[in-house]
C-alpha cells in the first residue's frame, strides 16, 4: 500500500521471518526533524563526497559552490591590475593655494589665474579664475572631452548656449554649466571686468591648450585660423564668429 502526505511518500517496508514483504504508511516526522535530517545527510555527503549509501543517493547532486568573484572553493583571485585611472587618482596630493598664488595666462585678452591644474589633481579637474575685460569673451565653441562650470564672482556675463533661443544674463552668485558636446559662448557686456571661477572636468588638455594660446597671444592677437587650429588639437571646435549677444 502506498500513501502520500503533504506531497511526499512516507513508506516503511516490513518483512517478518518467513513472511512476504509489505509496505505500510507511517506518519511523517516533524518538519524540524526533517530539516535536521537533511542537514545531517548533507554534511555527511560533504565530508564523504564519494559515499554511495542509500541516504546519500536520495539527496540531489550538490551544487558547485561559487563565490561572488566566480571562484570555486580553494581558488584564489588574481591580483587586481591597476588601471591608468587608478594611477592618476593616486598621483594627486593634497595642497593649499594662497589667494595671490597660482600660474597666470593671457588667453586672447582674458586672464586665467590657476587654482588647480590637471597635473596637480591627477587629471580629475582644473580650476581657475578668469578675469574678463569689458567687451571681451569667448566665441561659440563646443568641447568634445570635458564639461565646464562657470560661477560668477563679480560683474555680469551674457551667455549663449545651445537649446536656448535667447541669451542669459548671469549676475554674481549665478552659475552656468557648459556640457560637453553643446555649443556655448560667453561675453562681458558690462563696463567693469567680470571675475568668474571656472571648473573643468576631467582635465583632458585644456591647460595645455590655454598655454599655447598664451604663447600665441604674446606676439599680438593671433589670427582666427591659428586659434581654430590650436583648439582643434584638444577637441574644442570654434564656430564661425557671430554677432555678439546683447
Amino acid at each position: 500500500m502506498r500513501g502520500r502526505i503533504n506531497g511526499l511518500p512516507w513508506l516503511k517496508t516490513i518483512q517478518a521471518r518467513g513472511a512476504a514483504r509489505r509496505c505500510v504508511v507511517v506518519p511523517p516526522p516533524p518538519m524540524s526533524a526533517v530539516g535536521r535530517c537533511r542537514c545531517r545527510r548533507a554534511r555527511h555527503r560533504a565530508a564523504s563526497p564519494h559515499c554511495c549509501c542509500e541516504s546519500c543517493r536520495s539527496l540531489p547532486p550538490a551544487p558547485r559552490q561559487i563565490c561572488r568573484q566566480g571562484l570555486s572553493p580553494g581558488e584564489r583571485p588574481e591580483p587586481r591590475r591597476r588601471s591608468t585611472m587608478d594611477a592618476k587618482a593616486t598621483a594627486a596630493e593634497a595642497f593649499v593655494r594662497e589667494p595671490a598664488a597660482g600660474s597666470t595666462l593671457n588667453v586672447l585678452g582674458i586672464t586665467h589665474i590657476y587654482k588647480a591644474t590637471g597635473a596637480e589633481t591627477g587629471g580629475s579637474f582644473s580650476l581657475w579664475e578668469s578675469v574678463v575685460p569689458p567687451g571681451a569673451g569667448v566665441p561659440p565653441h563646443i568641447h568634445a572631452r570635458e564639461d565646464e562650470g562657470f560661477y560668477v564672482l563679480s560683474g555680469e556675463l551674457v551667455i549663449e548656449f545651445e537649446g536656448q533661443s535667447a541669451p542669459h544674463r548671469v549676475a554674481p552668485g549665478g552659475f552656468f554649466f557648459g556640457a560637453r558636446g553643446r555649443r556655448h559662448a560667453i561675453r562681458n557686456v558690462g563696463d567693469k571686468p567680470a571675475r568668474v571661477l571656472v571648473f573643468c572636468a576631467p582635465s583632458c588638455g585644456l591647460d595645455q591648450m590655454f598655454a599655447e594660446l598664451d604663447a600665441a597671444t604674446a606676439a599680438g592677437t593671433p589670427e582666427m585660423a591659428k586659434v581654430v587650429a590650436i583648439t582643434a588639437k584638444y577637441g574644442v571646435t570654434i564656430e564661425a564668429p557671430a554677432d555678439p549677444p546683447h
